[in-house]
């Protein structure tokens, strides 16, 4: 919306189309625990595709199980994943075909991607992680930093 007079994170955001409309600034990647808390958080700019992220933390958290939506939904992601001894469950889109029954612990983990969304939901509107207060640099990052560390502290009560 103000991305031609925003001069503070001109250094480091993007502009980019996710297929419905324009962004600008920064992308956050998150991994959580099952019980909601976050593990690890990183800071990519908006033009970063999501996959990109992922294996990011892919790397530093191998032999894990990963629940993303259906961007992350790929053969190549697949094969990245088991490179690492990983799996990714995603959602299957409407023209696909489920060859095989899902079980009960397919459903689990599927279920946990609402967690995900409620994470991301809590940051932006509880603990105000979007904003344009900031003036500097370092007080965007820091203001990232507090709202994900007020969301980890609050979570753990």
């Amino acid at each position: 919306q103000r991305e031609k007079r925003h001069k503070t994170m001109k250094i480091l955001a993007t502009k980019t189309n996710n297929g419905m409309r324009w962004y600008y600034g920064l992308k956050l990647h998150i991994i959580i625990e099952p019980s909601g808390s976050i593990i690890n958080a990183r800071i990519t700019t908006a033009s970063t595709y999501d996959t990109v992220g992922h294996k990011m933390f892919l790397s530093t958290y191998p032999n894990s199980i990963y629940i993303g939506d259906k961007g992350y939904l790929s053969k190549k992601n697949s094969e990245i994943a088991s490179r690492y001894n990983s799996l990714i469950y995603t959602p299957l889109r409407k023209n696909m075909k489920c060859y095989s029954i899902t079980n009960k612990d397919q459903q689990r983990y599927k279920s946990i991607r609402k967690k995900v969304e409620t994470t991301f939901s809590l940051l932006k509107t509880r603990y105000n992680l979007v904003s344009t207060l900031p003036r500097s640099l370092n007080g965007y990052l820091s203001h990232y930093i507090r709202s994900i560390f007020m969301c980890q502290i609050n979570k753990n009560l």
